[in-house]
């Protein structure tokens, strides 16, 4: 079938010309978990304040990148939580404190250098 053929057909129909919705972005909060049970997550962001979400059997949850449930978070976890464009929460994750990167900052001759990525130590 060949593509000007189906927009005829489309256009034809009798409902008129379908069109689709525009899907939003998904959005994404961080935070720290204040509470995680009951189907329900409390983290506090960024700036101190509390979100609640609620939580189901559908909500991709990821504890220090496997698969997890919603008691596996606990209290202080660094989390990221993605949301649909009317809040429906989608996905839930962790990440291990060793895992994350790190910024470190080094003073050099009184400037100031910041470099990003994984964390490395010396002790020279």
């Amino acid at each position: 079938m060949s593509a000007a053929f189906l927009l005829v057909v489309l256009a034809a129909h009798p409902a008129g010309p379908v069109e689709l919705a525009p899907t939003g972005d998904p959005q994404m909060n961080k935070g720290t978990v204040v509470s995680a049970s009951n189907g329900r997550l409390v983290m506090k962001d960024t700036s101190g304040k509390e979100h609640s979400y609620s939580v189901d059997s559908v909500t991709k949850i990821t504890v220090n990148g496997k698969p997890g449930k919603l008691e596996d978070l606990q209290e202080t976890m660094p989390v990221q939580v993605t949301t649909d464009e009317k809040g429906k929460v989608l996905a839930v994750s962790t990440m291990d404190k060793d895992k994350r990167s790190a910024l470190v900052f080094f003073a050099t001759g009184g400037a100031a250098v910041r470099f990003a990525g994984p964390a490395v130590y010396s002790n020279r």
